[in-house]
C-alpha cells in the first residue's frame, strides 16, 4: 500500500504548489497483461493507434489544453463554477477552457 506522501495524487498535489497551475495530469498509459492486451496496449500508446494527445504518447511535462486524470486547484476551480453538469461529454475540457480564459493554465 502506498502512503500518502507518494503516489499520483501525491505527485499531482507538488505540481500543483510549485507550479500555480490550475489542473495537473498524467499519462494514460495502457498495460496489457496477454499478446493481444499488449498489441491493443501497443496501438493505444502511439500515435498511429489513438492519436498524438501528449497524455496518450508522452511528451515533456508543460501547459496542455485538457489532462488525464486532473487533479484541481480547488479554488481555482471554484473561481470559475466548478464543472457544468449540464455538459453529458468533455467536461473536463470544457472546464479546462474556461480555466485557460480566466488566466490559468492545466499542465500535463
Amino acid at each position: 500500500m502506498q502512503s500518502c506522501t507518494s503516489g499520483y495524487a501525491a505527485t499531482a498535489l507538488s505540481v500543483l504548489e510549485s507550479t500555480g497551475a490550475a489542473n495537473v495530469g498524467g499519462l494514460m498509459r495502457a498495460v496489457g497483461e496477454t499478446d493481444f492486451q499488449s498489441a491493443v496496449a501497443y496501438g493505444y500508446n502511439n500515435r498511429v493507434g489513438l492519436g498524438g494527445g501528449a497524455f496518450h504518447v508522452g511528451a515533456k511535462a508543460g501547459p496542455a489544453e485538457s489532462v488525464y486524470l486532473g487533479v484541481f486547484d480547488k479554488e481555482k476551480l471554484l473561481a470559475v463554477g466548478g464543472f457544468d453538469v449540464k455538459w453529458v461529454r468533455g467536461q473536463d475540457w470544457e472546464l479546462n477552457q474556461r480555466l485557460r480564459a480566466a488566466g490559468h493554465c492545466g499542465l500535463v
